[in-house]
């Protein structure tokens, strides 16, 4: 007997709220009955999520390298290392404009190599992940095509009339908002609903609520 192909249907995060437990596994919440379900598989351990380029991306907790969910069946998949850059040492990451910016301890950079399986350089001549800016933070989102920040004093920060330039830096002024006293830990954005008409900036803070 032939085997069926299995029908995975659109990769996780794409359209679907998802999130990371203090396991560090990988959930989706469940709208109907308001609750969170862990996705099945090799789901462990991952700190960042980001969905870029119809991929679902995350940052490895412990060697801090970039990682791609792999899907294995429906609602189930592993992780896998995304590049083969033994050096690369990431806390945050999110596309923004289509394209997808990580960040370390002090700076920003953008991934300037391949999309491919896996991501490749596409240079040697020219490092896959190029320095686009100095500033320390915490976590990285995009939100109504703008490039959001939770910066080094837990506090939402926004680059206002942010672009990138010729030589991929970032120009633009990071501005905090927010009441003043917020604690944050990561951010994200969703669509709210399937039709995408509802867009809201999630956040979790360090009570581990989402707000």
């Amino acid at each position: 007997k032939k085997k069926e192909e299995k029908k995975l249907g659109p990769p996780p995060g794409s359209g679907e709220l998802m999130g990371l437990g203090d396991d560090y596994k990988l959930y989706h919440w469940v709208k109907e009955g308001l609750f969170w379900e862990k996705i099945k598989g090799k789901i462990c351990c991952i700190t960042q999520l980001a969905f870029w380029d119809n991929r679902l991306l995350g940052i490895g907790r412990y060697d801090h390298r970039l990682y791609q969910f792999v899907q294995t069946g429906l609602g189930a998949g592993v992780w896998k290392q995304a590049n083969d850059l033994a050096l690369e040492w990431l806390g945050a990451i999110t596309g923004w404009e289509g394209n997808l910016m990580g960040a370390n301890l002090s700076s920003i950079f953008k991934w300037t190599g391949e999309g491919k399986k896996p991501f490749k350089r596409r240079s040697s001549s020219r490092p896959a992940w190029t320095h686009a800016g100095f500033k320390t933070v915490k976590d990285l989102a995009e939100f109504d095509g703008k490039l959001y920040a939770v910066d080094q004093c837990s506090r939402l920060a926004v680059l206002l009339n942010g672009k990138l330039d010729n030589y991929d830096s970032l120009q633009g002024i990071w501005k905090q908002i927010g009441p003043g006293n917020e604690r944050l830990r990561s951010i994200t954005s969703w669509n709210g609903d399937p039709s995408g008409n509802n867009p809201q900036l999630l956040s979790i803070a360090n009570d581990k609520q989402l707000y």
